[in-house]
């Protein structure tokens, strides 16, 4: 289970909302502000140095470029001998010119990697040469030249096109030419939105790259988060519940799509809305007219839709068995999240000769109330008196440590469960 230190900037002077769009001026002053309290306040008591700068650097490299398959190692050196034990005074300053400057070096080499694939894919395939692809290359070195990173990429639209040929023959299918073109067309097509939304990353974006990159050259744990993210955060990991209307959304090819309905929300009350239909605009209270959101992000998307329980936002939709349009209206509502509360369960297996039975409990989260939940669920377990029970954590991201303190309280009476110190020795 991962323990994060959250470092959440709330700058009522820079956000005037939740989601207003930064600019470069406030994101300056927000790094600032990070650089004088992180060493402050993070347990390490280290203030920023060359040290720090340089891990800063390499994180920032990896957060872009995780595979080593864009940057090539000439960019790479070249950052380092302009940053390297540089960035350390730039975030004193509150100058972000370096993250913007790797950012744009980056979306250069994706653009340059992306047409590459569209060449390689314009010939077909030759796949009578046996030849091997490490796809985990997180630990290797990038590319030297141009013609390195090219073949680098050969290798890996070809390691992609053959798990798909293998796919097909685990179904007893063969690759025929329409199977062969499908493949090429969804491995062109992931390339192309990857290029797609790396370009339209905004300020905020770049930012909480570029100091979670930051954070994190004090431990792997620390995380800079927006204030859009903390919300996120606070709604999947503390709260379970959201205000909206009850839908899974997912974008697909410039579209926004219901994935799920969920079971008791508004949208499932309504009746207005299944899965698979297509939602093109979104109109709030106040608004003149409806916003067009064909092509935008889903985030993006996602808070249009929520707002305030009992607001009504309206939405333009193409039902999944027409193309005519519609315009529908549901009325928001707190939407639990059911789906990542514990659940609990009994099994019964054979031992020593006899049916054992074991109370199964899966805890996704230490969100609110989470151990008022598994009290529950031991008392229900107790009653069909279990032999054993199994907590399975195997997923568990974390949350609020008094409730992980309240929930092994109800399997041991006394004894110390955690310890904390904090960055005052305390």
């Amino acid at each position: 289970m991962k323990r994060r230190f959250v470092l959440t900037l709330m700058l009522a002077l820079s956000l005037a909302t939740l989601h207003a769009e930064l600019t470069k001026e406030q994101s300056g002053r927000i790094t600032k502000t990070v650089g004088q309290i992180i060493g402050q306040i993070h347990y390490r008591q280290t203030q920023l140095n060359d040290e720090i700068s340089k891990h800063h650097l390499k994180n920032y490299l990896n957060a872009l470029d995780f595979g080593h398959m864009i940057f090539l190692q000439s960019d790479v050196e070249s950052f380092e001998k302009l940053y390297g034990t540089r960035l350390d005074d730039q975030v004193r300053f509150g100058s972000l010119r370096p993250a913007h400057q790797i950012f744009q070096r980056y979306l250069e080499r994706l653009a340059e990697r992306q047409q590459m694939v569209t060449t390689l894919l314009e010939k077909p395939m030759d796949f009578s040469k046996q030849e091997s692809f490490n796809p985990v290359r997180d630990e290797l070195p990038w590319p030297k030249t141009a013609s390195e990173a090219n073949e680098l990429w050969r290798k890996r639209v070809k390691f992609e096109l053959l798990a798909d040929r293998l796919t097909y023959a685990k179904d007893g299918e063969k690759p025929d030419a329409k199977k062969v073109k499908e493949s090429t067309g969804k491995i062109q097509r992931r390339y192309e939105r990857l290029l797609k939304t790396m370009k339209a990353y905004e300020e905020a974006e770049i930012l909480e790259l570029y100091l979670s990159s930051l954070t994190r050259a004090y431990d792997p744990h620390s995380d800079y988060m927006s204030p859009h993210e903390t919300e996120n955060f606070k709604i999947n990991s503390i709260d379970m519940q959201l205000t909206g209307i009850g839908a899974v959304l997912q974008a697909d090819d410039g579209y926004t799509k219901i994935v799920r309905i969920m079971p008791g929300g508004p949208a499932s009350r309504s009746k207005l809305i299944k899965a698979n239909d297509r939602i093109i605009a979104v109109q709030n209270p106040g608004d003149k007219v409806a916003t067009d959101i064909l092509d935008m992000k889903l985030d993006k998307v996602v808070t249009l839709i929520r707002g305030k329980k009992g607001s009504v936002v309206k939405l333009t939709i193409i039902p999944a068995t027409t193309d005519e349009r519609k315009v529908i209206s549901i009325t928001r509502d707190v939407v639990k999240l059911e789906d990542q509360l514990a659940k609990g369960y009994i099994i019964e297996r054979p031992r020593d000769g006899k049916r054992e039975k074991l109370g199964i409990i899966k805890l996704p989260g230490f969100y609110d109330k989470c151990s008022s939940h598994c009290r529950i669920l031991l008392e229900r377990f107790n009653k069909e008196k279990v032999d054993g029970v199994v907590l399975d954590l195997r997923h568990n991201g974390g949350g609020i440590l008094q409730e992980a303190v309240n929930l092994t309280g109800l399997f041991i009476t006394r004894g110390p469960v955690v310890q904390i110190k904090d960055y005052r020795g305390r």
